[in-house]
């Protein structure tokens, strides 16, 4: 993620990546949303008798302000977290 990344201009993380999938700069913090969703059910997998596996809107993820305003690299960090620890 971080190499395809890598030298995107603020107008480039703002171009399309693809109709449904808006720009690239969602899809990047889209990425450890989704990568944080699947660590905790699965510690949630491992540690309960009878886990519930609650789904979320991705679309509605997408359109939040954190999305809109964080810079990429802190989604960057968090996915590098994520998979640290994982």
């Amino acid at each position: 993620m971080r190499k395809a990344a890598a030298g995107l201009t603020d107008p480039e993380l703002d171009t399309p990546y693809a109709k449904a999938a808006g720009p690239y700069a969602r899809v990047i913090h889209h990425v450890p949303d989704s990568h944080m969703n699947s660590y905790i059910r699965f510690k949630l997998a491992l540690t309960e008798d009878e886990p519930v596996i609650k789904p979320y809107d991705e679309a509605a993820w997408a359109m939040l302000s954190d999305t809109r305003q964080t810079p990429v690299e802190t989604s960057l960090v968090l996915l590098d977290s994520l998979h640290a620890a994982g």
